[in-house]
């Protein structure tokens, strides 16, 4: 197989009658890898029936395929039998990850940067490309004599390096949503009324723009000559790095996305006293990764996420937002004094659910019910106290951390209450019997019945 030959994008094509679900692939050449074998393991995880490779292909390429599918179709052209069209999964995202795109000119006019005209990579692409390996990986990050020496004679990437780094962001945001639950058929709302699909369906694509920044590209490409700076530097120089390294205004839905991934691998590499600045900089660029990390944002910043062009993200993103956050409320309930922090929690979890009643999602509330019920049983009403003086924590930290916490429960039963109204016709009708669904599966009997005695007794938030 030539070296030269990799993959520009995969995507989906729409089902015809009498034809299965296909995965087109489209096929360039920048110097990379192509590996057949992932190619069609990739097609085996998604349901495919078959693969489609869209012309112009090199035969070694098609053969490659075909060798590694065994008994799932390989077929050239651009669409399957039946008239089938090729629906593009993440319309905008060849063009704003640099798959594919052959004009510097036009690269300069995309990314807001000029970075040449050579395409040959070298050390210090090689140590951009390990950079972004450990970032990915939650690794730290091992520079080496002779990558660092090129970087200092070379500041600008080459196009071979971003476009070998965006090829592989893209298919790791891909890779993600579907482990997230994309594979597997969810039931979701469009335009108010009920839709069943997976991530690939083009009924639940809709507006969805799975599109990077040039923050997610300076992130990287750049970082690798920023971190050494930020780490030998002094608190103001610090700030001008960070600030400098890590865009906020204008972050697209896979930056989001990226930033969640990298952020514990940014973390670990050792930011010389400025983690906090990062973090900070971080949850402002990416809505997701604050809601992840329960982190203080607001229901305007949070509603971001169910826009058009984001919600199927958190759409896929149910389970791992309430394993994030199981984690966090372990840890928290784990300090020696963790009032502060559930109130904290509380407070976030609650502007996620405004945001979700804003945005007529409370079908996405899945998680919230979920986490709310296991934080619940772990601290029913009636034993939040004992919990807290245990640790001697003053009594109105607990009080407001008890109020915050059951007010919580408190507010998805006024929202079960408020949908179980809606009526067949009514424009959220679609929307109150997802969530109501949703709520009798997570809220149990006697967690409603803790939270109500709770509310009758004048001191039951606390116990």
């Amino acid at each position: 197989m030539s070296a030269d030959v990799f993959v520009r994008r995969v995507f989906p094509l729409t089902r015809a009658a009498g034809a299965g679900r296909q995965l087109a692939i489209e096929l360039g050449s920048a110097g990379a890898a192509f590996d057949a074998r992932a190619l069609v393991a990739q097609a085996r995880r998604v349901g495919a029936e078959g693969l489609v490779v869209l012309l112009p292909a090199a035969e070694e390429a098609v053969a490659a395929l075909q060798a590694e599918a065994g008994d799932l179709p390989v077929a050239r052209g651009n669409a399957p039998a039946g008239g089938a069209q090729p629906v593009e999964l993440f319309p905008g995202a060849g063009e704003s990850l640099l798959l594919g795109a052959d004009s510097p000119g036009n690269l300069s006019e995309i990314r807001g940067l000029s970075y040449g005209e050579d395409r040959r990579p070298g050390p210090a692409d090689a140590e951009r490309l390990a950079f972004l390996e450990a970032l990915l990986r939650g690794e730290r990050f091992q520079p080496t004599a002779t990558g660092q020496a090129a970087l200092a004679e070379s500041a600008r990437p080459s196009l071979s390096v971003l476009e070998a780094g965006g090829h592989r962001i893209a298919r790791l945001a891909l890779a993600a949503l579907l482990r997230a639950g994309g594979h597997q058929p969810r039931t979701v709302l469009r335009d108010g009324q009920r839709v069943r699909g997976c991530l690939w369906d083009a009924a639940l694509v809709g507006d969805f723009q799975l599109a990077w920044s040039a923050g997610t590209t300076r992130l990287w490409a750049h970082g690798v000559v920023e971190l050494p700076a930020l780490q030998r530097s002094g608190e103001r120089e610090r700030r001008r790095i960070v600030r400098r390294w890590l865009q906020v205004a204008d972050t697209e839905v896979g930056d989001w996305l990226f930033l969640l991934q990298v952020a514990p691998g940014l973390v670990n590499q050792g930011l010389g006293g400025a983690e906090e600045e990062v973090l900070g900089r971080l949850y402002r660029a990416s809505p997701l990764l604050a809601l992840s990390d329960l982190a203080p944002s607001t229901a305007g910043e949070l509603g971001r996420l169910l826009e058009p062009r984001a919600v199927r993200v958190v759409e896929c993103w149910q389970g791992p937002l309430a394993s994030a956050w199981r984690r966090r409320l372990q840890g928290i309930l784990g300090e020696a004094a963790p009032a502060r922090a559930v109130a904290s929690v509380a407070t976030v979890l609650g502007l996620w659910l405004r945001a979700l009643d804003a945005g007529q999602r409370l079908d996405l509330a899945t998680a919230l019910l979920q986490i709310t019920a296991e934080l619940l049983a772990l601290v029913p009403p009636g034993r939040l106290r004992d919990r807290f003086q245990a640790r001697q924590v003053p009594r109105d930290e607990g009080r407001d951390a008890g109020v915050r916490l059951y007010g919580l429960g408190e507010a998805l039963a006024q929202h079960r209450d408020a949908m179980a109204q809606v009526r067949y016709g009514d424009e959220r009708h679609a929307e109150a019997q997802l969530y109501l669904a949703e709520y009798a599966a997570h809220l149990t009997p006697e967690i409603l019945a803790a939270l109500s005695a709770a509310r009758r007794t004048a001191g039951g938030v606390i116990g």
